[in-house]
């Protein structure tokens, strides 16, 4: 059974995500540890460093968290696994609702550069859903799924 490209090019999307999100968890963990994070969160005009540092600390885990995820659903593409076209659709909707959620208030006027952020990455994200609601593509994971039950037997 040959595999759709477009899915392996995805499940590689989803390791090089994993790996930016584990260094940026790892760099917002290093922020936090730095005794001098604090004075940053000052300088930076908080006047309450704590509740930045926590921030901070709950902004690490998520990252860690989502690293997982999306190794995970990387790993299950790769294997044809019905359940990571699930999770990366999922995962694509979760997106979409966070960049238009960065576009809110407070923010207000966002920075050009987030707007294009967001707008490029919504375009992408809608095009993942897209391509996994392909008959084609759904047949692939079917195939798979049907297989491991004959094995099975």
């Amino acid at each position: 059974m040959k595999t759709p490209p477009g899915i392996r090019i995805v499940a590689v999307l989803q390791y090089v995500a994993a790996c930016f999100y584990l260094v940026a968890a790892i760099l917002a963990t290093k922020i936090v540890l730095r005794k001098e994070a604090i004075g940053t969160a000052m300088v930076m005009g908080s006047n309450r460093p704590e509740q930045v540092m926590a921030g901070m600390r709950a902004f690490a885990i998520i990252l860690f968290a989502w690293s997982v995820f999306s190794a995970f659903a990387g790993f299950g593409l790769w294997k044809l696994r019905p359940w990571a076209r699930a999770l990366t659709m999922v995962q694509a909707v979760l997106w979409m609702i966070l960049g238009l959620v960065m576009l809110l208030p407070p923010r207000g006027a966002a920075h050009v550069l987030t707007v294009v952020l967001v707008v490029f990455f919504t375009a992408v994200e809608i095009a993942v859903v897209w391509y996994f609601e392909r008959p084609d593509v759904q047949a692939a994971f079917h195939r798979r799924a049907l297989e491991k039950r004959l094995e099975a037997k």
